[in-house]
């Protein structure tokens, strides 16, 4: 849980899902009673599945709050799906900023100085979203924690 804690700041490591998968390592070494429950399950992974669009969403976000268009917005979305297919964690971090910029350049016909306005919004909204994620991941283990030690499980 240690390790999905910290790695949400790091683009490699899916936080979240780490401390999911160690909440379901825990139950499946101990499967008693003082394990985490069903009801403990659903919501840590509800927990990861909003984690998991957060940062999707973040950078495309960010751009249109620093003034992209709806074409900048979707760039940084497809700049960071490619970038992290293609390029792995550099390609995580640039894509989304230069998907921006050169949508706004190449289909909202924007200059480079109002363009490069649009990446830098998706520098700070991914920024942003590792900061939503770190509150949903230390959420998460004070959950599983709370669970395993005071809830009663179903």
């Amino acid at each position: 849980m240690l390790i999905g804690f910290f790695g949400t700041m790091l683009p490699i490591i899916p936080g979240p899902l780490v401390i999911l998968l160690g909440a379901a390592a825990y139950w499946a070494i101990l499967q008693t009673d003082s394990g985490i429950g069903l009801v403990g399950f659903i919501i840590l992974t509800l927990l990861t599945l909003a984690a998991a669009i957060i940062d999707f969403v973040s950078g495309a976000l960010g751009a249109k709050w620093f003034g992209a268009s709806k074409w900048g917005a979707f760039g940084a979305l497809l700049g960071g799906i490619i970038g992290g297919i293609a390029f792995s964690i550099p390609g995580l971090i640039a894509g989304p900023v230069l998907g921006a910029i050169a949508f706004e350049i190449f289909f909202d016909r924007k200059e480079i100085k109002p363009a490069g306005k649009s990446g830098l919004g998706t520098i700070v909204g991914g920024a942003a979203g590792i900061a939503g994620k770190l509150i949903i991941a230390a959420g998460m283990v004070i959950y599983f924690l709370a669970d395993v030690l005071f809830i009663d499980r179903f």
